[in-house]
C-alpha cells in the first residue's frame, strides 16, 4: 500500500535494479539531494504506477537516451538544481503518454537540449527551462510537443541568432513565462535587448556553431588509471557535426571506438585507463556549412603537463600558382594550439602582409591567396604552444608568372584534343572496316543500313571541339615564365 517514498539527503549513489519491484501502488518518489551521477532508469521504470518523480539536486551530468521512457503513468518530472548537468540528449524523455510537466531549472551548466530530447509526449503542457546556461532552444523541440501551452526559458544567456529566431515568427500560440526577463547576450548588436522585441528578420537564418563555455574546463588534472568523460555540445543551424582531436593530432569521429577512446554520437569523449601517454591538449570541433567553433582542454596526469619534445617545425610548399601558394607543415610537439599566423614579405617592395587563421589542429595545410604573379615572397609559419612560446620557420617562394600558367593551360588542352582526335579516328576506322566486310559478304541490307547510320551520325569537327580548335589560332609569342624556387631558411628561436 506504499504510495509515497522519500529518500532524501542520505548520500545515495545508486539503487538496485529491482529495488522498487512489487510496489504497485507507489505514486511518488523523491531522491532529492543525493549523489546519483546517472539516472537509475532501470529501477524507476519498474515502479509501474509512478506519477511524480523528483531527482532534484543530484550531480547527474547527462540525461541520456532512454533515461525517462516508457513510464505510462508519470505526470510530473523534476530535474532541478543539478550542479553538473550539461545536456539533455536525444530521446532522453520518450514515450511518457501521461506526462504533463517537466521542470529542469537552476542547472548552472545545462547548456544543451537536443532537438529530439522530448519525444512522444502527447499531453505535455508545461516546460520549465529557466535559469540554466542555455543559449538557445531548437524550434523542432517545441514542435514535437503538440499539447504544449507554456514554456519558461528566461534567465538564460540567449544568443539571438538563427536557432532562436522562431520565437518571434508568430507561428506559435505558446505562452512564454516572464518574457520581461528574456534577454540577448549575443551577438553584440543585440546584447541587452529583450528577445521578444527583435524582429525575426533581423536574425540570420543560418549561423556558426557555438560550443558552450560550460561544456568542460580548460585544464583538468587526473590520476593514472582514471576514466574521464568530456562533454562537448554545440548549437547552430544547420545542426553541427562534432569531432575531437587528440594530442597527437588524430581525428576521432562520433561512434569511434579504440583501446583508449570512445566518441558518443552526442559529442562526449570517453578516455579509459588514462596514462601519461594520454596527457596533452584535446580539442573539440563543431562544424557546419557556415563555419566551425572549437574548444580545447589540457589534460594533466598526476599533476604534470606532458613534456614538449622540442621537435622542429617542418614546412613544405605543396603547390605554387600565380596568385596563391599552398603551404603544409609538420610539428612533432603534441601540445600545439589550433592557431596559425603567417606573414608574406614582398622582398622587392620591402613590405609585408600578415594574416592569422584559427583552424582545427588536425589540419596541417593552408592556402595563401591574393598574391602577385612572378613575385618573390618570404612566407613564415608561426605556431604557438601552450607554454606561450612559438615554433617558427620560413621559406622563400617565387610565384608563377601568368604566361607559365597560360602555357600549362595550352599544353593540357592540346593533350586533351589529341586524345579525343585519336579516339575519333579509331571509331571511324572500325566503322570503315565493318563496311568493307559487309560489302565482301554481300550483305546489302546491312550495308545500306550502316551507310544510312553513318550518314545520320556525321558531324563537323568544329561542332564537337570549337574550344580546342580555337587554341590553334592563339598567339604563340609569349615570354618565358620564371622558374619556381623554394628554399628553407632556418630561423633563430628568439626571433619574434
Amino acid at each position: 500500500n506504499l504510495r509515497s517514498l522519500v529518500l532524501a539527503g542520505i548520500n545515495l549513489t545508486e539503487i538496485p535494479d529491482n529495488a522498487l519491484v512489487g510496489l504497485d501502488n507507489l505514486e511518488s518518489i523523491s531522491f532529492y539531494d543525493n549523489r546519483f551521477v546517472r539516472v537509475p532508469h532501470v529501477a524507476i521504470q519498474k515502479a509501474t504506477n509512478l506519477k511524480f518523480l523528483d531527482l532534484n539536486k543530484n550531480p547527474i551530468n547527462r540525461i541520456r537516451r532512454g533515461d525517462f521512457s516508457n513510464m505510462l503513468h508519470l505526470k510530473e518530472l523534476g530535474i532541478n538544481n543539478m550542479p553538473e548537468l550539461i545536456s539533455i540528449d536525444s530521446l532522453a524523455v520518450d514515450n511518457l503518454p501521461d506526462l504533463r510537466k517537466i521542470e529542469a531549472t537552476n542547472n548552472p551548466r545545462l547548456s544543451y537540449i537536443h532537438p529530439n530530447a522530448f519525444y512522444r509526449l502527447p499531453k505535455l503542457e508545461s516546460l520549465m527551462l529557466n535559469s540554466n546556461a542555455l543559449s538557445a532552444l531548437y524550434r523542432s523541440t517545441i514542435e514535437s510537443l503538440p499539447n504544449l501551452k507554456e514554456v519558461s526559458i528566461h534567465s538564460n544567456p540567449i544568443r539571438c541568432d538563427c536557432v532562436i529566431r522562431w520565437i518571434n515568427m508568430n507561428k506559435t500560440n505558446i505562452r512564454f513565462m516572464e518574457p520581461e526577463s528574456l534577454f540577448c547576450v549575443d551577438p553584440p548588436e543585440f546584447q541587452g535587448q529583450n528577445v521578444r522585441q527583435i524582429h525575426f528578420r533581423e536574425m540570420m537564418e543560418i549561423c556558426l556553431p557555438l560550443i558552450a563555455p560550460e561544456s568542460f574546463p580548460s585544464t583538468l588534472d587526473i590520476k593514472t588509471g582514471s576514466h574521464i568523460s568530456l562533454h562537448c555540445r554545440a548549437t547552430a543551424e544547420p545542426e553541427p557535426e562534432i569531432y575531437w582531436i587528440t594530442p597527437l593530432g588524430h581525428k576521432l569521429l562520433p561512434n569511434t571506438i579504440s583501446n583508449k577512446y570512445y566518441i558518443h554520437s552526442e559529442g562526449t569523449l570517453d578516455i579509459r585507463d588514462v596514462t601519461q601517454k594520454e596527457s596533452g591538449l584535446y580539442t573539440c570541433i563543431a562544424t557546419n556549412l557556415v563555419g566551425a567553433d572549437l574548444k580545447s582542454i589540457m589534460i594533466k596526469v598526476d599533476g604534470s603537463f606532458p613534456q614538449d619534445s622540442n621537435g622542429a617545425l617542418n614546412i613544405k610548399i605543396k603547390d605554387i600558382k600565380s596568385n596563391s601558394v599552398l603551404v603544409s607543415w609538420k610539428a612533432s610537439s603534441k601540445i600545439l594550439k589550433s592557431s596559425v599566423r603567417w606573414t608574406a614579405f614582398l622582398k622587392a617592395e620591402n613590405s609585408q602582409a600578415a594574416q592569422s587563421a584559427r583552424i582545427p589542429s588536425d589540419i596541417k595545410v593552408y592556402n595563401l591567396t591574393h598574391l602577385n604573379p612572378s613575385t618573390e615572397y618570404k612566407i613564415c609559419i608561426d605556431i604557438p604552444t601552450i607554454y606561450s612560446q612559438s615554433k617558427k620557420q620560413c621559406v622563400n617562394v617565387t610565384t608563377k608568372g601568368l604566361d607559365l600558367a597560360m602555357k600549362g593551360y595550352e599544353k593540357n588542352n592540346t593533350i586533351g584534343f589529341i586524345a579525343c582526335l585519336g579516339a575519333l579516328l579509331g571509331i571511324i576506322s572500325v566503322i570503315y572496316l565493318y563496311s568493307c566486310i559487309s560489302r565482301e559478304m554481300n550483305y546489302d541490307i546491312g550495308h545500306s543500313y550502316l551507310k544510312n547510320y553513318v550518314k545520320k551520325q556525321s558531324f563537323s569537327l568544329n561542332e564537337l571541339y570549337p574550344p580546342l580548335i580555337s587554341l590553334w589560332d592563339m598567339d604563340k609569342g609569349k615570354s618565358t615564365a620564371m622558374e619556381v624556387k623554394a628554399t628553407v631558411i632556418g630561423v633563430p628561436t628568439n626571433m619574434s
